[in-house]
C-alpha cells in the first residue's frame, strides 16, 4: 500500500497533460533597469486581467504559458523602481514578448557608487523577499557595505532570528537559525550542498568562506516541499555573481586591505606582530556573444585572500561540584591563544544560453584555510592549576588527601601541597590545512509545455595535519609539562575575570629547571567529508476550473560520506644524558599581562619540536596512547537520502497558496571501534592493553523514512501590506559523531562521556505567521511569530551518576559514582518565537539627511523540553533574546556607520544536577566604520568590530558564579577598494 501511495504523485505527472488547454499561447517578459541595463531578478510580473503572477529569474526573464488567445495587461513592480505597464496579445500557439525597462523612483547621487550599490542590493533583496511564497530573508552583499573579516556570518546576524556561534577566538564561525544549532542548518552554494571542513560533523564552519565571492544570501526559514526537509533550522544559500545581471559587458571590483592590531587596544603582545596582515579580493564579470548569438555566454570569477591573526585571553574557574553554593575553586586555567591563519578562496561561474529554451550553468567554488605557526609566538599557551579528584575536599573532611584549606571560599581558595596538586603548562602550535571544493552543473530546458531543470553537484572537504618540521614551527606538536606537590591561593577579590594567583608551597613554578615531567603529542589528522547530489524537476502551468496552477514534481538522491583516520603519537620525556630539566626548551615570549602568569616559563615549539624529531633517545613513545587514539579515531559514516516531492501553487485574487508533500528515506552505515574501558594509559608497548580496551571494529546500520507535508500562504491586504502563514514539517538527523561509539575518560573530572549510536532523529511541526509592510521608495517592516513543536529532541549533557548493576555498554567497575555525559532523546520540546525587523534607506528626507539608512531587528525565543527522568528545563543553546541595530550615513564623499548587537543570558548546557547547569552571559557588541570616496571610483575605509572589547562569559545557573571568561579584542580592518 505504501508503495502505491508513493508513486501516485508521479503517475499524476504522466497523465496531467489532460488538464491542459488546447490552442494556448504564452507571454515572455524580460525586465531590466532603464539606466544601467542590468537584468532584474525577482521582479514581480502580473497579468492583471488573468490573475497570474510570476517572478523573473537571474536573467530577468519570466513567462506565462497555457494562456487563452486574447489581450493581456502586463504589470511589473520592483522595489525602488516605478511600476511598468504594457499590453500583450496572445495568439494560439504563439509567443508574445514584452521588454520592461524600469526607472528608479528614488533620488540617488550617482557619483557615489557606494550609494548605488547599496540601493541596487537592497532593492533586489526586498523584491525577492516580498515575492516569496514561503518565509525567507534575503540580504545582498553590497547592501550594508564591507565586512571587517569578509565573513558572511557577520552579515547574517543582521537578519531577524539569526545569531552567530562564536569560536573561542572571537570568529563568527557558524550561524544558528531560530535558535537551532548550526548542525541543523543546511549550507548551499547556488543550491548545491556544501560539505563541512570540520571532521565528522554536519556543521559548516564559516571561517574559510569569503563573503566577497558571493552576490547575496538567501535564508529559508520555512522550506517548501521541493527543498530538503532535513534541517530543522532552515537553509542558508550563497548565490554567486552571474555575469548576465550586470549592466554592461564587463565589470571589475577589487579591494586591497589589511587587518590591523593597534597597540592602544588590549591585545596579547604575541598578536601585535606583525601589526598589519594583508587581505585582497577581486571580482571579474563579463558577458560574451558566441556562435552568432548575442550575449549568450556569461563568466564571473572571484578570488579572495586573507591573513588573520586572532587571540583569545581566557580564564576557566572550575568550582566545587558537590554544593549548590561552591565552597572553593579547585582548578584555574589561564590561556593566551594566538592563532595565525591564511585563507584563499575563489569561485567561477559560467552561464551559457543554447537558445531561449535551453541553458546551462556551472559553478566551481574552492575554500582553503591554513592554520600554522609560521611566525614565532603564534601558539596556544595554557597554564592550569589543578588537582586529582580525591584531593578536592576540605582538609577537615579528608586529612590524608584533602588539599583545600578549611575556611576557603569560591572567591578565596587556599590549596595545600599534595602529591597530586600541580601546575600544568601546555603549549600547542596547532596547525591544520582545510580545503573544500564544490562543483555544480545544472540546466534548464523547455520541453513543449513542460519546464525541466536538473543539477548534479559534488562537494569534498579535506582536513590534514602532520608535523612538518621547522617550515611550520612544528605545528601539531604539543607539549604538556607538569610540576607537582605545590600549594597556592586563588584570590578573586580584585578581579573575577583574572584572579590573582600566589604560590605558597613547593618548588617554584617560575623556575623552568623544576619542570622535569613532560610529554609531547604529535597530532596526525586525515579527515574527509563529501556530499554528492543529483536532482531533477519538472514543472508546468495548468488552468484548472479557470484558475492557473503552477505544478512541479521532482526526485533527488544524495550521498554523504564522513571519514577520518586521525591519531596522536605520544612521547614521554626521558631527558638528555640524565638531565630531565625542561629549561632547555624555554624562550622569551611575552604573555598577556592580564592573565597574571608572571614569570612562568614559556616553552618554545621550535625547540621541543626539533628535539622530538631529532633526539630519539630523549623521548619514548607511549604505544598504548598512539594505538588507542588510532582506533578511537578510525571512523566512517555513509548516509544516503532518496527523496521525491509533488507541489503546486495558485493565485486566487490577493491570495497566493503553495502546498505539497515530500518523501524522504534515509539510510546510514557507520563503522568504528567501541571502547570497553579506560585501559592503562601508562603502558608503553603492551598491545594486549589496547586490545582489551577496544573491541573489534563494529558496524551500525539503520534506516528510516517519512512524509513531510507543507502549506504556505501569502495574502496581499493592500499593495504594500501582506500577511504570510506556513505549516510544514521537518527532520533533524543526529550529528554524525553520535552515530558512532565513543568513550572518553576524564579522571580529573571523574567523568565518563559516551556517544549513543541508538539516538533517534528529531522531528518538528513548524507554524509561522507574519505581517510585512513594504515602504516607498525602499524599506520594509516585518513582524512574525512562530512555533516549533519538537518530538524526540536531541540534547547532550550530564545525565546523572554511574550506578552499580546498570548496563551502560562498558565496564563500569572503576567508575561507580562518576558523572555520565551522553547524548539522549528528550520527549517533547517547544520553541516559541517573535521576530520583528525594520530596514529603510531614507531617500525621502530633505537635503543632507537623504543619505541616512537605518535597520533594526529583535528576536525573542521561549523554549522548554521534557528531559530524561521527567525533568523540564529550557533547551540549551537557544538564545532567549537577540537584537541588532545599524545606522549609516552616506553623503558624498564620506560614509559612516555604527552598529550594535545584543544577546541575552542563554542556557549553555543541560545537567541533571541543577547547579551544574551553566549559562552564557548576556553580551553587547559595538562596531563602527568610516569610508572616504576618492576620484575614479576609489574608496578608502576603516572598520572596527567589537569596538568595546565585549567578552564572552559563562556562569553557573542559579548562583551566577563565574566559570569562564574570554576576551578577543577588537577586529580592525582598513584598506582601499574600487570598481570599474
Amino acid at each position: 500500500m505504501k508503495t502505491i501511495i508513493r508513486i501516485i504523485p508521479f503517475l499524476f505527472v504522466l497523465f496531467s497533460p489532460a488538464f491542459a488547454q488546447g490552442g494556448s499561447g504564452r507571454i515572455v517578459v524580460t525586465v531590466s533597469d532603464l539606466k544601467s541595463g542590468r537584468y532584474l531578478q525577482a521582479a514581480n510580473v502580473e497579468l492583471a486581467n488573468a490573475g497570474r503572477v510570476s517572478a523573473t529569474d537571474i536573467y530577468g526573464v519570466t513567462e506565462f504559458s497555457a494562456l487563452a488567445p486574447g489581450e493581456y495587461t502586463v504589470r511589473v513592480t520592483y522595489a525602488g523602481s516605478n511600476d511598468y505597464t504594457a499590453a500583450a496579445t496572445v495568439t494560439a500557439g504563439g509567443t508574445a514578448h514584452v521588454s520592461a525597462a524600469l526607472e528608479s523612483d528614488a533620488p540617488v547621487e550617482l557619483a557615489a557608487f557606494v550609494v548605488v550599490a547599496e540601493r541596487d542590493g537592497n532593492a533586489a533583496a526586498i523584491t525577492r523577499q516580498k515575492n516569496a511564497l514561503n518565509v525567507e530573508n534575503i540580504i545582498a552583499m553590497d547592501a550594508l557595505g564591507r565586512l571587517a573579516n569578509d565573513n558572511p556570518s557577520e552579515l547574517l546576524t543582521r537578519l531577524p532570528g539569526i545569531t552567530s556561534g562564536f569560536s573561542t577566538e572571537g570568529n563568527a564561525d557558524a550561524v544558528m537559525v531560530r535558535g537551532m544549532s548550526s548542525q541543523m542548518t543546511g549550507i548551499t552554494v547556488d543550491g548545491a550542498e556544501l560539505s563541512s571542513a570540520a571532521a565528522m560533523t554536519r556543521a559548516v564552519v564559516f571561517t574559510s568562506i569569503a563573503a566577497s565571492n558571493f552576490d547575496e544570501i538567501q535564508v529559508t526559514k520555512a522550506p517548501t516541499p521541493n527543498m530538503s526537509a532535513d534541517r530543522l533550522g532552515g537553509r542558508v544559500n550563497f548565490k554567486t555573481k552571474p555575469a548576465f545581471e550586470m549592466s554592461g559587458k564587463r565589470g571589475v571590483s577589487w579591494k586591497l586591505g589589511a587587518k590591523w592590531s593597534p597597540s592602544f587596544f588590549d591585545y596579547s603582545p604575541r598578536r601585535e606582530t606583525p601589526a598589519l596582515t594583508p587581505s585582497l579580493s577581486m571580482n571579474w564579470r563579463e558577458s560574451f556573444s558566441v556562435f552568432g548569438r548575442k550575449r549568450n555566454l556569461g563568466i564571473s570569477a572571484n578570488v579572495s585572500y586573507n591573513q588573520n591573526i586572532t587571540q583569545s585571553v581566557r580564564t576557566i574557574a572550575r568550582l566545587d561540584q558537590l554544593q549548590d553554593e561552591p565552597r572553593f575553586t579547585y582548578a584555574l586555567e589561564r590561556r593566551d591563544r594566538v592563532v595565525d591563519r591564511q585563507s584563499l578562496s575563489g569561485s567561477v561561474r559560467v552561464d551559457y544560453k543554447f537558445s531561449k529554451e535551453s541553458l546551462l550553468n556551472f559553478t566551481y567554488n574552492i575554500n582553503t584555510l591554513r592554520q600554522y605557526g609560521v611566525r614565532p609566538g603564534k601558539f596556544i599557551y595554557d597554564t592550569t592549576l589543578t588537582m586529582n579528584s580525591k584531593n578536592r575536599y576540605l582538609v577537615s573532611e579528608s586529612a590524608s588527601d584533602g588539599a583545600i584549606v578549611d575556611g576557603s571560599t569560591e572567591a578565596l581558595t587556599q590549596v595545600r601541597a599534595r602529591a597530586n596538586t600541580r601546575m600544568e603548562i601546555f603549549v600547542d602550535p596547532s596547525g591544520a590545512e582545510d580545503m573544500t571544493h564544490l562543483f555544480r552543473l545544472g540546466g534548464e530546458h523547455r520541453l513543449g509545455a513542460w519546464k525541466m531543470d536538473w543539477t548534479a553537484s559534488h562537494s569534498r572537504s579535506q582536513r590534514e595535519q602532520s608535523p612538518q618540521g621547522a617550515k611550520y614551527n612544528y605545528a601539531g606538536t604539543a607539549l604538556t609539562a607538569t610540576l607537582s606537590n605545590i600549594g597556592w591561593t586563588i584570590d578573586k577579590s580584585q578581579s573575577v575575570d583574572f584572579p590573582a594567583v600566589t604560590q605558597t608551597q613547593g618548588q617554584s613554578m617560575t623556575d623552568a629547571a623544576n619542570y622535569k615531567s613532560a610529554f609531547a603529542t604529535q597530532s596526525i589528522i586525515d579527515a574527509m567529508n563529501e556530499s554528492s547530489v543529483g536532482a531533477a524537476n519538472l514543472a508546468r502551468d495548468f488552468v484548472i476550473f479557470g484558475r492557473p496552477l503552477k505544478f512541479s514534481t521532482g526526485l533527488r538522491y544524495g550521498r554523504r560520506v564522513f571519514e577520518q583516520n586521525n591519531y596522536n603519537k605520544t612521547y614521554n620525556w626521558l631527558g638528555v644524558n640524565g638531565d630531565k630539566s625542561l629549561a632547555r626548551f624555554v624562550s622569551d615570549f611575552d604573555v598577556d599581562s592580564r592573565l597574571g602568569t608572571g614569570a612562568l616559563p614559556v616553552f618554545d615549539p621550535a625547540k621541543y619540536g626539533r628535539s622530538v624529531m631529532e633526539e630519539h633517545d630523549a623521548w619514548e613513545e607511549k604505544i598504548y596512547n598512539t594505538e588507542a587514539s588510532r582506533r578511537a579515531n578510525d571512523q566512517r559514516v555513509e548516509e544516503t537520502i532518496c527523496a521525491g516531492y509533488v507541489m503546486g501553487s495558485m493565485n486566487i485574487g490577493p491570495l497566493a497558496a503553495l502546498a505539497g508533500v515530500r518523501y524522504e528515506k534515509t539510510g546510514s552505515k557507520a563503522a568504528g571501534y567501541r571502547r570497553n574501558s579506560g585501559g592503562d594509559s601508562n603502558s608503553y608497548d603492551d598491545m594486549d592493553e589496547v586490545n582489551a580496551a577496544y573491541s573489534e571494529k563494529q558496524n551500525y546500520n539503520r534506516s528510516y523514512d517519512d512524509f513531510f507535508p507543507g502549506v504556505h500562504l501569502r495574502y496581499r491586504l493592500t499593495g504594500n501590506l501582506q500577511a504570510r502563514a506556513s505549516l510544514h514539517t521537518s527532520i533533524g538527523r543526529p550529528e554524525i559523531d553520535n552515530l558512532l561509539p565513543g568513550f572518553a575518560v576524564s579522571s580529573t573530572e571523574q567523568r565518563i562521556t559516551i556517544n549513543n549510536p541508538d539516538i533517534k532523529p528529531q522531528y518538528a511541526y513548524n507554524f509561522d505567521f507574519s505581517l510585512e509592510y513594504y515602504m516607498k521608495p525602499m524599506g520594509m517592516i516585518t513582524a512574525g511569530v512562530f512555533r516549533k513543536n519538537l518530538t524526540d529532541f536531541i540534547y547532550s549533557g550530564n545525565v546523572g551518576q554511574i550506578e552499580a548493576g546498570v548496563d551502560y555498554g562498558f565496564d563500569t567497575t572503576n567508575y561507580i559514582g562518576w558523572d555520565l555525559n551522553t547524548i539522549e532523546n528528550g520527549a517533547r520540546g517547544t520553541v516559541d518565537g517573535i521576530e520583528i525587523a525594520y530596514a529603510q534607506q531614507l531617500y525621502f528626507l530633505p537635503g543632507p539627511l537623504r543619505g541616512l539608512s537605518v535597520s533594526a531587528n529583535y528576536t525573542k525565543l521561549k523554549t522548554s523540553g521534557d528531559y530524561a527522568g521527567g525533568n523540564e528545563y529550557a533547551l540549551p543553546g537557544f538564545i532567549p533574546e537577540t537584537a541588532n541595530a545599524r545606522l549609516s550615513y552616506t553623503r558624498h564623499p564620506v560614509g559612516v556607520y555604527v552598529q550594535w548587537s545584543y544577546r541575552s543570558d542563554t542556557p549553555a548546557a543541560y545537567a541533571a544536577t541543577p547547579w551544574l547547569r551553566t549559562i552564557s552571559c548576556a553580551r553587547e557588541i559595538w562596531s563602527a566604520g568610516i569610508s572616504l570616496k576618492l576620484p575614479r571610483n576609489f574608496e578608502v575605509y576603516l572598520d572596527m568590530n567589537n569596538l568595546n572589547d565585549s567578552p564572552a562569559l559563562n556562569k553557573r545557573h542559579g548562583t551566577g558564579t563565574r566559570t569562564n571568561t574570554i576576551y578577543n579584542g577588537p577586529f580592525v580592518s582598513c584598506g582601499i577598494g574600487g570598481r570599474f
